[in-house]
Order: C-alpha cells, then sequence, then structure tokens
C-alpha cells in the first residue's frame, strides 16, 4: 500500500456541486455513498493540505463507459497533483454522511475506478472529521486505465451501527519521476459479500517481551491499528483496522492488563498472554509478557537458508549488496541518523555473509557520505528494486529512496510489504512504486522501515536495482 500521507483532520469546507440531486429524506441504513451522485445529507470534505477543486462529479466520463452524457452514471472526477503544486500536497478526502448510519448488515465496501494510469491508492472508511475517529480501517488498491471493481472488508461490521465516515481516498503523485494523475470513482456502496470474504486471519505473529514491574505502558502489538487478512476474490486483503475493532485480554491481569485500546500496563512479577480477537477470531499474536525475569523469552529464530540466488542478467543490475554481483560501494549501512533505538549487525549464514537488523522504526544507509553526492547511483536505466528478507518476529518491512540527498528536496517511500516469519522473502518492486522520488539518477541514501509503534528484526540479502 502506497501513498498514506494523509490528515485525518479534514478541512470542513464541503464541495457544494457535489451534493446535487432530488431531495429525499436520508435512509440511515442505506448502501450508496456515490452512485451517479452524492445523497442527500451526504457531502465530500476534503483533507487539509487537498484542495476541494481537485475532486468534482463529472458527466463526460461515465461508468460503465460511454460517449453520452451520463447524468446517472456520473463518476467522481479526482485530479492529482503533481509535485511542486503551492495549493495541494495529494488529492484526497473523507465522504461524510450528516446523520450516522447503521452499517452493520454490510461486510464490506465497494467501489469501481479508472486511472489515466497505473498508480496506488489508499482507501478506507470511518473518517468523520472529528479529533479521535473510533472505527478507522484503510487499505490500498492498485488503479489501472481499466474500470476495475475492488473490495474493502469490514473489520468487524457490528461495530458500525452509528458511522458517519462512510469512505475516504487518498493519493499523490507518483511514478519516477513522480508526475500528477487523473482517476475516477464509480458506484461506491456498502455490500454484504457473506461466504465470499474469508477470514479474519492474523497477520501480526506471536511474540514474547521481557519487562520489569515499573516499566512504562505499551502497545500490545501496534499504536493505532492492527493489521489483518481477509479472502475476497481468491485474492488477499489486507486491512489496517483500529484498535476499536478488537477485544483485547490478559490471561494474568495481575501481572500484565490491557485496556480497551490495547495499551498493557505491567503489573507484577509472573508470564501474561495478551491476545487481540475481532469478532471471536483470534487476529494478532498472541504476545506473551513476562515480568520480573524469572522465566525470560526464548531467543528468536536464526535463518539456517541462504536467499534463493539471483538470476538476473549482471549486465542489467547495479548491486549494493549480495554475493551474485560485483556491489557499488556504499558509505554506511547503519547511519548516525538511524532511529535511536535500530541496531546493525554484520552476520553470516555458514559462510555467507547477510546484514542483520534490528528496526525500531527505521535505519538508515547513506550510499554517499553526508553532504556529499560521491558514489550515487544512476538509476535512470534500471525499472526494479529488488531485496530478500527474512523475519523471525516482524510482519511487514518497508523501504525508502532519496535521490540527491544534498539537497534534501525528494524523499520517496513504497507501500509496506507483509512478510511471513521464518522463510525469505523475495521484494521486486517497481521503480514507479516510488512516489515523489523526483529522478533516479542520484540515489544516494536508502531507509530500511518497520510499521511505527513496533520493533522487529530483519535480515537483509542480495540489495540491487535491475532491468
Amino acid at each position: 500500500m502506497a501513498s498514506r500521507s494523509r490528515s485525518l483532520q479534514a478541512m470542513t469546507v464541503v464541495v457544494a456541486a457535489l451534493a446535487a440531486g432530488c431531495t429525499q429524506s436520508p435512509n440511515l441504513t442505506a448502501s450508496e455513498v456515490y452512485v451517479g451522485r452524492l445523497p442527500d445529507g451526504v457531502d465530500y470534505n476534503p483533507f487539509k493540505a487537498s484542495a476541494g477543486a481537485d475532486v468534482m462529479p463529472d458527466s463526460t466520463v461515465c461508468f460503465p463507459d460511454t460517449s453520452i452524457y451520463c447524468p446517472e452514471g456520473a463518476t467522481l472526477k479526482v485530479v492529482v497533483p503533481g509535485p511542486g503544486d503551492p495549493n495541494n500536497a495529494f488529492a484526497g478526502g473523507t465522504i461524510k454522511s450528516g446523520l450516522p448510519r447503521n452499517l452493520s448488515g454490510y461486510d464490506a465496501v465497494t467501489f469501481w475506478a479508472k486511472s489515466t494510469r497505473d498508480a496506488p491508492l489508499v482507501i478506507g472508511l470511518g473518517s468523520d472529521l472529528s479529533d479521535n475517529p473510533l472505527y478507522l480501517a484503510e487499505g490500498g488498491v492498485g488503479l489501472t486505465t481499466e474500470w476495475t471493481q475492488y473490495f474493502l472488508p469490514i473489520p468487524l461490521p457490528a461495530k458500525l451501527t452509528a458511522e458517519r465516515g462512510l469512505f475516504f481516498f487518498s493519493a499523490g503523485a507518483n511514478g519516477s519521476p513522480a508526475t500528477g494523475f487523473t482517476f475516477w470513482l464509480a458506484n461506491i456502496q456498502y455490500v454484504t459479500l457473506g461466504t465470499a470474504i474469508g477470514g479474519p486471519y492474523p497477520i501480526i505473529p506471536p511474540a514474547c517481551v521481557g519487562k520489569g514491574v515499573g516499566d512504562g505502558a505499551f502497545p500490545a502489538f501496534r499504536a493505532g491499528s492492527i493489521p489483518t487478512g481477509f479472502l475476497v476474490d481468491a485474492g488477499s486483503e489486507v486491512v489496517y483496522a483500529s484498535n476499536r475493532y478488537f477485544t483485547f485480554s490478559s490471561s494474568d491481569p495481575a501481572v500484565a492488563s490491557v485496556d480497551p485500546g490495547g495499551s498493557v500496563s505491567v503489573m507484577g512479577n509472573g508470564t501474561a498472554t495478551v491476545t487481540a480477537q475481532l469478532g471471536g477470531v483470534q487476529a494478532a499474536g498472541p504476545l506473551t509478557v513476562k515480568v520480573g525475569g524469572t522465566d525470560s523469552c526464548p531467543a528468536l529464530a536464526v535463518p539456517t537458508t541462504i536467499a534463493p540466488t539471483p538470476t538476473v542478467r549482471p549486465a542489467n543490475v547495479i548491486s549494493l549488496f549480495g554475493s551474485a554481483y560485483p556491489a557499488r560501494p556504499v558509505d554506511s549501512w547503519h547511519t548516525v541518523w538511524s532511529a535511536c533505538c535500530s541496531d546493525y549487525t554484520p552476520t553470516n549464514i555458514g559462510s555467507h555473509p547477510v546484514k542483520k537488523y534490528a528496526l525500531h522504526p527505521f535505519n538508515g544507509v547513506a550510499i554517499s557520505p553526508d553532504g556529499s553526492s560521491a558514489n550515487a547511483i544512476d538509476a535512470s536505466a534500471m525499472t526494479w528494486f529488488h531485496i530478500d528478507v527474512w523475519t523471525p518476529d516482524g510482519y511487514a518491512f518497508g523501504v525508502k529512496l532519496v535521490n540527491d540527498p544534498t539537497g534534501f528536496t525528494s524523499d520517496s517511500t513504497v507501500g509496506t510489504f507483509i512478510l511471513r516469519t521464518g522463510t525469505w522473502t523475495s521484494l521486486e518492486i517497481p521503480m514507479t512504486e516510488f512516489v515523489n522520488l523526483g529522478g533516479t539518477s542520484k540515489i544516494g541514501q536508502m531507509l530500511f522501515l518497520a510499521p511505527d509503534g513496533t520493533s522487529s528484526t530483519f535480515y537483509v540479502d542480495n540489495v540491487y536495482f535491475h532491468n
């Protein structure tokens, strides 16, 4: 999932043109969000740093495609600004109902979309303009140039008995170099898929932490939201769900108690297990909390096999690390500006070198020395970035590239990748996925990231660009 840069503190500007239509009393269990128009009592509200003029009803690009004027099939046109737009950092906002709707009878929100080019889009529900929305849920989709239907499973429909935040979206300039684009949304509505949705299933693996009496409270699984998997149309969907969807419990509150938001407090010596359930189904962990040091957590597993050997022709590769290709020089694999609590250890699997990181939440890699463009990578001809990752206790891993770091003008992150524990995952990332990179001729820095609020161990191998 990419283009996560957005503010949930939305502006209260209302785009009046979106509300055109027949007058009727609002249906508080209605499924429609935008089907040819916004229903009465429903408004579009742009997020901060995103002007309302970027989003407008369109009766010339219709759903389904037609060459005639189509008020009944009108779409929602969204113009994503290019880098440097003085008025808009991105395009996005929330569609909000004036009166709360009871959406508990539906299990997914669906919509159709097409774009002027392939690009990532963040979508979700529960953003209601309040300071503390309870039931946020978001996911990511890949837009294409053809009309495509998408689904976002609702983590626990029973919670949505009085919801105002019906649908939100966010997209930023994309590509390498980054450019703006236009996309259209149609037939946004809530549906009931029933057995067509599989899950939920946990993504965060079991973990163990050692604590002492008097240690501060900490998030059981992730601050703010928990990624949870669902199966839709034979594919997997990852939904980042607010902690308020979950029921947290502790096997021994006298050792470790957990509040409704998933914050764990250390109470006394002993061992407790903290779980998160989504409608009675285990959805994360569990987390074992050992307090007092009488019984320590087991040592983390380590990889015993190496990553798959790359097969790309050497002439098509610019390598930074790995034994398969000659590697370009890298000034530092663990910079002084890495996050305070991240750590780096060069290590081996047998005689094979790998790099080991404890990320909390990021580690910086300086290809060029700080303040210099020496060693910078010219990846203009490269179409892919490759990295192999192995983790014993993590669930997600992100990569950021920085082009021309001497100017501090370009900074690009791709969406977080969900990993399986105990196995090598080969990430093949299109260079076009690095949003706002602003070019690829002077790539001088790279960052490895774990999700906010987490701390995990990752082994890294075979880091290279290729075409």
